[in-house]
């Protein structure tokens, strides 16, 4: 015969029991079944584990900007200094453009005072000497092949028909 299990109990005078079968008997609990986490704690768990990933993702990503940022004020102020020279030099170059245009200004006023001086000398020196004794001035062609408009007086013989024949560079003979 059967015995009565927790699971299956037996109504109080049920047909084909003994009546020491109706004591009470004791009931024993199962082990805990373990269970492994639901579809909603695994949603949970897979969330975390997402949102820690990005919060390390996030400290990753603002440990190199940091970086960054710490090496673009290093090169602004680089730069800023750099400009700061550049401006210091502009501005003594312009000083010294200053001072040279001065400086030029003023020889420039001085050659013209004397660039004056010197034809009023000119003139002085062309008053003193009478006109028929001053000698005509020539070039340095004329003078050394002996034309030119004015010839000294004491010449010997007579003068050339035409202009005198000369050499060009290579030893040809040029007309003129």
């Amino acid at each position: 015969m059967m015995q009565p299990t927790s699971a299956d109990p037996l109504p109080v005078g049920a047909p084909g029991l003994a009546s020491d079968a109706l004591a009470p008997f004791e009931l024993t609990p199962a082990p805990p079944r373990v269970v492994g986490p639901g579809r909603r704690e695994r949603n949970y768990l897979e969330r975390l584990a997402h949102l820690e990933d990005l919060l390390q993702f996030e400290r990753e990503r603002q440990r190199i900007l940091s970086g960054e940022l710490d090496v673009t004020v290093r090169v602004e102020r680089g730069a800023q200094r750099r400009l700061d020279r550049l401006e210091a030099r502009l501005e003594q170059s312009q000083a010294r453009e200053r001072r040279l245009a001065a400086l030029m200004g003023a020889l420039q006023r001085d050659n013209e005072l004397l660039r004056q001086k010197v034809l009023e000398l000119e003139a002085q020196a062309a008053a003193a000497l009478p006109a028929s004794t001053a000698p005509a001035r020539r070039g340095f062609w004329a003078r050394l092949f002996g034309g030119g408009a004015t010839e000294p007086a004491a010449s010997s013989g007579p003068a050339p028909a035409g202009p005198a024949p000369t050499t060009g560079a290579r030893g040809r003979r040029r007309r003129a």
